[in-house]
């Protein structure tokens, strides 16, 4: 009657001693990273909404709610270091500086505290670490960053900026005063 409980023990031993358990638990990547916050009332809603990542596995997106992908700019800092940890971050990536300078009133009117951070993704004849996410980068021109580092509002290169009814809800999502 100890055979069956002694053979259990061994398999036991066995998983934890050939390594096969920690590649399991340390294959939470898309736990860690993948969460989109496709709900948040802080965030602006896009169109589509991507599923979550499967727990073992992330895929960097660039889109509102989720995380904002690492990328190595030209001039070797993280984009993360140029967001700020205690308010929301405009990162300039092309000029929308009219959109930026309105966005950044409306948001201050509100109350809520921002800053503008101008980054070059990916500068001519300089080769940057991120590959398809530096081209994905290259599609946008201001990305509103929260200081979790998730993005909260994105602007396209190949969108119209935004007029001034359209400028004034976003700030009101992005300062809870919609539902979003």
């Amino acid at each position: 009657e100890w055979w069956p409980f002694s053979r259990w023990m061994r398999l036991i031993w066995h998983h934890k001693s050939s390594g096969l358990h920690a590649a399991n638990h340390f294959a939470s990547s898309g736990i860690m990273f993948g969460g989109k916050l496709n709900f948040s009332p802080l965030v602006a809603r896009e169109a589509i909404l991507p599923p979550d990542d499967p727990a073992c596995g992330y895929q960097p997106v660039l889109r509102a709610g989720a995380r904002l992908p690492h990328l190595l700019l030209p001039d070797g800092t993280a984009i993360a270091e140029h967001i700020a940890n205690d308010r929301y971050t405009l990162l300039l990536l092309a000029d929308a500086s009219a959109t930026a300078e309105a966005l950044r009133a409306a948001l201050q009117a509100r109350g809520v505290a921002c800053q503008v951070a101008r980054v070059a993704a990916h500068a001519k004849g300089q080769e940057t670490s991120g590959g398809q996410l530096a081209f994905e980068y290259a599609k946008h021109a201001m990305l509103v960053v929260r200081p979790d580092l998730h993005v909260a509002w994105r602007l396209k290169l190949s969108a119209r900026p935004p007029d001034a009814a359209a400028v004034e809800s976003v700030a009101d999502t992005l300062s809870g005063r919609s539902g979003g």
